[in-house]
């Protein structure tokens, strides 16, 4: 957030509360879908491993990535991307 606060000229709270309140949700949560959505593509599309994926999509830790992405799709990256090529 701090990144894109810089970005943009504002602090990271005022970035924060104007994302809440012109978007209804909060800007972690936006990153974590986009990220999701792209990782998600990424999967379907390209034959990366899993821990190149996660860093393609902003995530230093590939097994947090695991993590995030279990809980965004309830399969792991291996799960989804056996399921999509059937």
């Amino acid at each position: 957030m701090q990144e894109v606060a810089n970005h943009v000229n504002v602090s990271p709270g005022y970035l924060g509360t104007m994302f809440k309140k012109v978007g209804n949700r909060l800007f972690t949560d936006y990153l974590l879908e986009t990220r999701m959505k792209a990782a998600l593509n990424l999967l379907s599309r390209e034959d990366y491993k899993s821990y190149e994926i996660a860093e393609k999509v902003g995530f230093s830790n590939p097994q947090y990535f695991s993590v995030c992405f279990k809980k965004y799709t309830g399969v792991s990256p291996s799960e989804y991307r056996r399921k999509d090529s059937d």
